[in-house]
């Protein structure tokens, strides 16, 4: 299976989330089942959903923020793609991978820049709605076939703040 094919899919899935835990707010949160951390602005409740990809059960798990006095909202998240496309470079998949969300997500792509994060290959986004919303901010991180998205949307402006290059950079995948 190709990895649009897997992605496209996720857009059109049902997601079943199981228990989540809290954490105290400005500390280092552990995504669950994993050695991936980063730096939540607040308290972040973590967990686990299912997603059916292709008729394949697809564990997704997660960790999220959301402040409501300012109605900003922190999420990562990683899930292991059932097959990558051989021909297609990691780079080439991150790229595809924003494209497919932004679409799904009635958004398109801004801006993006291919970076690295602790050697492995990512990709930094900004999502901008097609109709009248909120700006996201997006780094998607791929591991082997480990996908990890950090996401801090609720934004008015395209000038990333402050808070949400922090967040977005604190991501340590060891």
């Amino acid at each position: 299976m190709r990895i649009i094919s897997a992605l496209l899919a996720t857009a059109l899935m049902t997601a079943y989330a199981s228990a989540s835990e809290n954490t105290s707010p400005d500390t280092r949160v552990a995504l669950p089942k994993s050695t991936y951390s980063l730096d939540f602005p607040g308290p972040a409740e973590c967990g686990s959903t299912s997603l059916q990809a292709g008729g394949l059960k697809v564990p997704k798990e997660f960790c999220s923020y959301f402040n409501k006095s300012v109605g900003h909202g922190f999420d990562a998240d990683y899930m292991i793609l059932p097959s990558l496309d051989p021909l297609l470079t990691a780079e080439d998949a991150l790229k595809r991978i924003a494209a497919g969300a932004a679409a799904s997500s009635k958004s398109r792509v801004l801006s993006e820049s291919l970076t690295t994060v602790d050697g492995h290959p990512a990709l930094d986004a900004v999502f901008v709605p097609v109709e009248p919303g909120y700006i996201a901010f997006l780094r998607y991180v791929l591991i082997g076939n480990h996908l990890i998205t950090i996401t801090a949307d609720g934004y008015k402006s395209v000038q990333m703040p402050i808070e949400v290059e922090r967040y977005l950079m604190s991501l340590k995948t060891k």
